[in-house]
């Protein structure tokens, strides 16, 4: 009845690799380092599915492109992949989205704001950015098989494809970094993610 996330494309990686390798493509060699990173995004997911009755119903995609800023402020649209979701793990999902999961500082506004406007603190785990990295490599494969040619697209738009694949694929093992330090990534200081070594903006 609602939109499920599945571990598919993780299964998957080693034949999107090969295909890589096949088309001898500049990118390949990143889609083996990522594979290690992948494996680990799976645990993450597999990890996360154990507490289903915490769930309630929700938007189920907040982020930058569903939200418009009208004159009464902003508005929530595209409510078409509204589900169940454990609210901890919505809120670490749109927190670093939001922040394009590089700007922690937004993230930890978009938790505080949680908080200030009734919220419980909370404390967030690694598994609750399972389905968010799930659905970040379902992503990266449908843009790698169009930039293959698996599927039929046009000559520009196989090339626009190519050029974005580097940067997703890169991102999975950042995404994965970030995952395994949530809870430092959205409650700590600037300072303290410092010393964690992720990146933290000027």
């Amino acid at each position: 009845m609602f939109p499920v996330t599945d571990a598919c494309t993780a299964a998957r990686w080693p034949e999107l690799t090969e295909r890589a390798d096949r088309a001898h493509v500049p990118w390949a060699g990143l889609m083996h380092e990522a594979a290690g990173a992948v494996k680990t995004a799976v645990l993450l997911f597999e990890a996360g599915e154990d507490d289903a009755d915490e769930q309630l119903m929700t938007h189920g995609d907040i982020d930058q492109k569903n939200l418009l800023i009208g004159p009464v402020g902003p508005v929530l649209c595209d409510w078409d992949v509204a589900t169940p979701l454990v609210p901890r793990r919505e809120l670490a999902e749109v927190a670093l989205s939001l922040a394009g999961w590089t700007r922690f500082d937004l993230a930890r506004e978009v938790v505080a704001a949680y908080r200030d406007t009734g919220g419980r603190d909370i404390s967030f785990r690694p598994a609750d950015l399972g389905r968010s990295l799930m659905i970040g490599l379902d992503w990266t494969a449908f843009n790698v098989n169009r930039a293959l040619g698996v599927v039929d697209t046009t000559p520009a738009e196989r090339a626009s494809r190519a050029r974005l694949v580097p940067r997703l694929v890169r991102d999975i093992r950042r995404h994965v970094n970030v995952a395994a330090r949530v809870d430092e990534a959205l409650n700590f200081s600037c300072g303290r993610l410092a010393r964690l070594g992720c990146s933290v903006p000027k």
